[in-house]
């Protein structure tokens, strides 16, 4: 799961870099809020995948993994535990990262008025 976290970790520096330096604007104290409030919500939602993955890691790396743990029942039974008991977890996961877009949106549309 390495290269989904590097994955986010480098698309969350190539937002940084886009906010820092988007140059259509003057910086103002209005706009500088709504920079600190979206660089918060890049944060919070890299957080919560990050949050998630070392969590799935933790439990079911090997299984998970192409390679496997070398036992083919083991997996297939982690497998199934995994898509059993997480379901839910993914759901609120992906609600929490719907809704950190849907702030980014409207913060978005602030700054372009």
């Amino acid at each position: 799961m390495p290269v989904i976290s590097d994955g986010i970790e480098s698309s969350r520096l190539e937002l940084w870099q886009v906010v820092a330096t988007y140059p259509q604007h003057e910086f103002t104290p209005y706009l500088e809020s709504l920079d600190a409030a979206a660089k918060e919500f890049v944060d919070e939602c890299a957080g919560l995948i990050q949050k998630a993955l070392d969590r799935w890691e933790k439990k079911y790396h090997q299984a998970l993994s192409p390679e496997g743990s070398g036992n083919a029942v083991k997996d297939a039974g982690r497998k199934m535990e995994w898509f059993l008991r997480e379901q839910e977890r993914v759901a609120e996961l992906q609600a929490k990262l719907d809704r950190g877009i849907q702030r980014l949106t409207f913060l978005s549309t602030l700054a372009a008025r």
